[in-house]
C-alpha cells in the first residue's frame, strides 16, 4: 500500500518568507523548506499547487514501480514453482454452486461468521491442494449437494493423491499459468474429478473442481513453495 500526506506552511523568519512543505509517507516523515524574501500569497498558491502536482506525480511513479517490482518478483517465484513441478496452494474461500438446498442451509444459518452459502470462509479449515513431480494431491472441505450411488466412503472432503491424467499446464498472455488435469478419488473407486487450476504472477489461485458425484465448486487462495517435511 502507498499513501502520502502533504502539509504547505508560509513562515516569516527574520524578514524571510519561507514555504514550509512537510511529507508524510509510511515509516518516514521528510521535510523541505523553499526560502524567498518575493514570495507573496498569489505566488505561494502558484507554488504549492505547482509542488504539490510533482510530488504527486513522483510518488505515484515511485509506488507504481515498488508494485511492479513485487508482482516481478512474484513471477519469477511462480516460473520456477512451475519448472520444478512443486508447490502448495492454500484456498481462503469456497464458493459452492448454489442451490435451493444450499440457500435453505443459509437462510438457516448453519454457516458460521464470515460466511454465507455461496461464499465459505476456509481460514480456519486446513486445506492444501499439491504438486509434487509427477503427482498431485488434495484435501479440501466440500460444500454442495453430492449424488447417491457413489460408494460408502467416512471422507465428506474432496481428497485425492495420485498421478493425474491428461495434465496440461499452459502459460496464457498475462503470465499466469493454466493447469488441467483429472484425477480419481482418494476414497471412491468410482468418483472422479476434472480439475482446473489458474496461477496468477501475484501469486493468487483458483481452483474450480468438477466431480462425477458432487456439485461444481471453486477456491481461491494463495500458491506457494510446496516444503517437503
Amino acid at each position: 500500500m502507498c499513501w502520502f500526506f502533504f502539509e504547505f506552511k508560509l513562515l516569516v523568519i527574520r524578514g524571510r518568507n519561507i514555504l514550509l512543505i512537510k511529507i508524510k509517507i509510511p515509516r518516514q516523515n521528510l521535510l523541505y523548506l523553499v526560502t524567498t524574501t518575493k514570495l507573496t500569497i498569489s505566488n505561494f498558491l502558484v507554488m504549492k499547487k505547482i509542488l504539490l502536482m510533482s510530488f504527486v506525480v513522483v510518488f505515484l511513479l515511485g509506488c507504481g514501480a515498488g508494485n511492479k517490482n513485487n508482482i516481478s518478483q512474484n513471477s519469477v517465484m511462480l516460473n520456477g514453482m512451475i519448472e520444478t513441478k512443486s508447490f502448495e496452494i492454500i484456498s481462503k474461500r469456497a464458493y459452492p454452486l448454489m442451490t435451493s438446498a444450499m440457500q435453505q442451509l443459509g437462510n438457516a444459518g448453519l454457516f458460521g461468521n464470515g460466511s454465507t452459502a455461496g461464499s465459505i470462509d476456509l481460514t480456519t479449515h486446513t486445506n492444501y491442494l499439491r504438486m509434487k513431480n509427477d503427482s498431485i494431491m488434495a484435501s479440501l472441505p466440500f460444500y454442495g449437494e453430492r449424488q447417491m450411488g457413489g460408494g460408502y466412503t467416512n471422507a465428506s472432503g474432496i481428497e485425492f493423491e495420485d498421478i493425474p491424467k491428461d495434465l496440461q499446464m499452459s502459460a496464457t498472455k498475462d503470465h499466469s499459468y493454466e493447469i488441467r488435469f483429472n484425477i480419481n478419488d482418494k476414497n471412491s473407486s468410482t468418483e472422479n474429478y476434472q480439475v482446473y487450476i489458474k496461477l496468477s504472477p501475484n501469486l493468487a489461485s483458483n481452483i474450480v473442481i468438477k466431480s462425477s458425484h458432487r456439485s461444481n465448486i471453486q477456491y481461491v487462495g494463495h500458491v506457494q513453495n510446496f516444503q517437503d517435511n
